[in-house]
């Protein structure tokens, strides 16, 4: 929007709130309203203010209606109650977006925990029996099965040989 319309729609802004508000001192010409614009914008408050926030603030004034006067500096105070209004509700919401994160974070930090908990429990299967129960004999191989296992090292070791001639 165009600067100048954007101070001609605050200052009608400001002179329907004046006009709303039942004060004893009040501004009454376009040239007090402009000034209060100007005065406003020129205003050391940092945040980037819409139109809609000009509108919450004159809103907020035109509902109070307690004024024994209504001038420049009650405009000012105004936009300052709001300004610290505005930026407590950005701390609130950058407070809260932060918990969740950490939450969501732990959240995911805990399934990880939960998951290579679970791989290690299937990883856990003994590679050697219990000492006590090969001595009381189970877990022992018997002599088929020991004939067995060498037929198997006997042939693996082949095919690791005929590998090696291969890639010599």
């Amino acid at each position: 929007m165009d600067p100048d319309k954007t101070r001609l729609t605050m200052a009608l802004m400001i002179k329907n709130v004046s006009d709303a508000v039942d004060a004893n001192k009040r501004m009454s010409t376009m040239a007090e309203y402009a000034d209060c614009v100007e005065w406003l914008l020129t205003d050391n408050f940092g945040g980037n203010y819409t139109l809609e926030d000009f509108r919450a603030i004159c809103d907020e004034l035109a509902t109070a209606k307690t004024f024994g006067r209504l001038k420049r500096g009650e405009f000012i105070s105004a936009w300052q109650a709001y300004d610290t209004k505005k930026t407590a509700a950005a701390h609130e919401r950058n407070r809260l977006a932060r918990i969740q994160a950490e939450n969501e974070a732990a959240q995911r930090t805990q399934a990880m925990i939960e998951h290579r908990k679970q791989q290690q429990t299937k990883q856990r299967e003994p590679q050697r029996p219990d000492r006590v129960a090969w001595m009381q004999g189970e877990s022992r191989l018997t002599y088929s099965e020991r004939l067995e296992l060498q037929e198997r090292d006997r042939e693996r070791m082949a095919a690791q040989n005929q590998a090696k001639k291969l890639f010599q």
